[in-house]
């Protein structure tokens, strides 16, 4: 179920384009953003889009963000126990 949601979220962000900024993109406001995404996927099971602050953020950005989200994240997953 982790695996569904986590790839669900990446692929979802990955899907999208990357649009245009005249001040260029804030990389860390986005990555922030993306994180809460990550963690609302993971506690409800709802589908990320791309978040106002990814606004002009491109495309090999957004893979490195959601590669280290997902990495620094996976180990916070709850998992359910075998009993």
């Amino acid at each position: 179920m982790r695996t569904i949601t986590a790839a669900a979220f990446a692929a979802a962000l990955l899907a999208l384009t990357a649009c245009s900024s005249d001040h260029g993109p804030n990389v860390a406001a986005c990555k922030q953003a993306m994180q809460q995404q990550f963690e609302d996927a993971i506690a409800t099971g709802a589908e990320g889009s791309r978040p106002a602050a990814c606004i002009g953020v491109d495309d090999a950005t957004l893979r490195r963000l959601v590669e280290e989200i997902m990495s620094e994240g996976m180990d916070d997953i709850p998992t359910p126990s075998i009993t």
